[in-house]
């Protein structure tokens, strides 16, 4: 049997992925260079946002 993938669920699961993925190399990245922290905390910002939007658009269906 092939089960249906919604694509709002395939979304948010590649913006946690994303989000794990920034966090991680936050964690890597704090020791070398503050400038790529800053990024990587960025782009975990940005994740995150994004993240409740697609929340939001998939409580609103």
């Amino acid at each position: 049997m092939k089960k249906k993938i919604k694509i709002g669920n395939l979304l948010i699961g590649l913006n946690l992925a994303a989000m794990a993925i920034s966090l991680l190399m936050m964690i890597i990245t704090r020791f070398e260079d503050l400038s790529k922290y800053y990024a990587w905390g960025y782009c975990f910002l940005a994740n995150l946002i994004m993240f409740a939007i697609l929340l939001v658009i998939k409580e609103s269906k």
